[in-house]
């Protein structure tokens, strides 16, 4: 693997989905609205993904974090929908190589609390970071 000096993880930071595009609020929406936002989501995150970062990567591990607003509520099995988004931006402005396993070898899912910054971010773990086991060491102490 090609070493990489800097072991800090490349953060990127992205809004929540709109509400509408969540899975338990989809039922019974339009299918044309639900295009449009999803869309116009798409488009916001490939804008985020390549102002934040202009690296390429073949492999990578990631964390996400859901940070919930005031009263927002989430479910659990819903966090993959909540980042797929995201990661279909960081391949589509060839951030990554794709989203498949072969570059993403582990998707590690938070949620945590931040009425003033809802939010969504998205760690990668780059290539010498994952021989260091920088990875492994930041999920123990995030568990903590």
């Amino acid at each position: 693997m090609d070493k990489i000096e800097q072991v800090a993880p490349l953060t990127i930071t992205f809004p929540l989905p709109p509400d509408e595009l969540k899975v338990n609020r989809r039922m019974g929406q339009h299918w044309g609205i639900q295009h449009r936002l999803k869309d116009d989501y798409r488009m916001i995150c490939r804008l985020l993904a390549r102002q934040q970062c202009q690296d390429s990567l073949k492999v990578c591990r990631m964390t996400a974090t859901v940070y919930l607003g005031h009263r927002q509520r989430c479910d659990p099995s819903d966090l993959g929908s909540w980042c797929k988004v995201p990661i279909d931006a960081l391949v589509a402005e060839g951030i990554l190589l794709t989203d498949s396993s072969a570059c993403i070898r582990s998707f590690t899912a938070f949620v945590e609390r931040d009425a003033e910054n809802p939010r969504l971010e998205i760690k990668i773990w780059r290539p010498a970071d994952l021989e260091s086991g920088a990875t492994e060491k930041a999920l123990r102490s995030k568990r903590s």
